[in-house]
């Protein structure tokens, strides 16, 4: 009886340490997180702050209240949409076991900031948002569920199919895992057609600095239609696109863009485009840590302000950076078409590429492609064709097919060989 009690106390101690353990990893961990990112935050114009409610052995109720503050929305060029900034709050109740914690969330958003006619059409939106925390393995899992769900638009339905996103990590975010799947979108009236079916995102990163992630990242996506009354239309199937950002030396990074689709529709120009079999593979190299991260805010912000695509250029031109062109190879209205090569620089500034002195700083290869399909597909192009290869710019072989070297060396431009500019 004794041995029993023992065991039932000693059981208990450790259910209660788990616990204790578990409520006080979550909380230094949080505060980590949020002392270390501040000032990312709030160069992206984003404050981030969390709220205790309520506290017990068994139970936590936080509230974070995220800020959209006006520089985010001057950054994000849509300062006529939001002039004043504004607090989504999520509500985060958890239930705490030894060692182990389950979360659900709510989102909150300021009441007038969706317009009463837009939820007026919103039917079916749901959503279910939560996560899972681990103290022993420093392991996070998260989800975010919604279903599907209509937005009436003056009797034309927009359907919206379900979405699943979830995400492992460690709770710092120093490492993450995550996907995404959305059945996509149906639109159809009288002026616009709107179809994407099933898109997938995957991403397995590891922090570097800030939000600046290194890893792989993918996309893809089945089929895309866009059409317009003005006879204006795109379409793609097979879509998929992904990056590689890895340090290949110390202090040393690329980006590596990897593309390629089935096939590929463009409208309602003079000259109609229809791509088969496209493959793209580029890298660019010579990155510092600080150029990666520089231009991952850029994208993020989504502006084009002088002052930091100035900084971002110096600081890019530091490194003697280059662009390799491993492989781009398409059938564009039948007429198989590649270029392979590299282009490398040597140290450069902004100004260099204002004043076009960049040209001189450049050293390229590039070897083009274009097959004697292009007789019959694309006859217009041949007499331009014909006049390249009797100026030697270009090269025709027996069977029709077109090749081409363009060379920068020495601040001289030339193809085949021959100059055709001097820098």
């Amino acid at each position: 009886m004794k041995k029993g009690i023992v065991v039932i106390a000693g059981v208990s101690a450790v259910a209660v340490f788990g616990m204790w353990f578990t409520q006080n990893a979550y909380e230094s961990s949080v505060t980590d997180a949020l002392t270390r990112n501040a000032d990312t935050y709030s160069n992206m114009g984003i404050k981030l702050e969390k709220n205790a409610i309520a506290a017990s052995f068994t139970r936590i109720e936080d509230e974070y209240t995220l800020t959209l503050t006006e520089q985010f929305f001057d950054q994000m060029d849509m300062p006529a949409l939001y002039a004043e900034s504004f607090d989504i709050t999520i509500s985060n109740l958890c239930r705490v076991y030894p060692f182990y914690m389950s979360c659900e969330n709510e989102f909150s958003l300021p009441e007038g900031t969706l317009p009463d006619e837009f939820v007026e059409k919103l039917q079916g939106f749901t959503y279910q948002a939560g996560w899972s925390f681990s103290p022993l393995t420093n392991s996070v899992s998260s989800y975010l569920n919604t279903d599907g769900f209509t937005v009436e638009n003056d009797g034309t339905p927009l359907e919206v199919a379900p979405l699943t996103l979830s995400s492992n990590s460690d709770l710092a975010f120093e490492s993450l895992n995550t996907q995404m799947n959305w059945g996509g979108m149906t639109f159809n009236d009288s002026l616009t057609q709107i179809d994407i079916d099933n898109v997938n995102v995957n991403g397995d990163m590891t922090r570097l600095t800030g939000i600046t992630y290194l890893g792989t990242s993918t996309v893809s996506i089945d089929n895309m239609v866009f059409n317009t009354a003005d006879g204006e239309s795109f379409s793609a199937k097979a879509i998929n696109v992904t990056s590689n950002t890895n340090e290949y030396e110390t202090g040393k990074y690329d980006v590596r863009y990897v593309a390629t689709s089935s096939d590929m529709s463009i409208g309602g120009g003079a000259l109609p485009i229809d791509i088969a079999q496209l493959h793209t593979d580029i890298r660019l190299y010579g990155l510092s840590e600080k150029a990666l991260e520089m231009m991952n805010s850029f994208q993020g912000n989504f502006i084009e302000q002088q002052d930091m695509l100035t900084e971002m250029l110096n600081e890019l031109g530091k490194n003697e950076p280059g662009l390799a062109i491993d492989n781009f190879s398409a059938s564009v209205n039948n007429v198989p078409v590649s270029i392979k090569g590299e282009i490398t620089f040597d140290q450069f500034t902004a100004e260099d590429v204002d004043t076009g002195e960049i040209a001189a700083k450049s050293n390229a290869f590039l070897n083009g492609n274009v097959g004697k399909e292009v007789s019959t597909a694309l006859p217009q192009l041949v007499p331009m064709l014909d006049q390249y290869s009797q100026m030697g710019m270009a090269e025709k072989d027996a069977e029709g097919n077109y090749t081409t070297e363009i060379t920068i060396k020495d601040r001289t431009l030339s193809a085949n060989g021959n100059v055709l500019q001097q820098f």
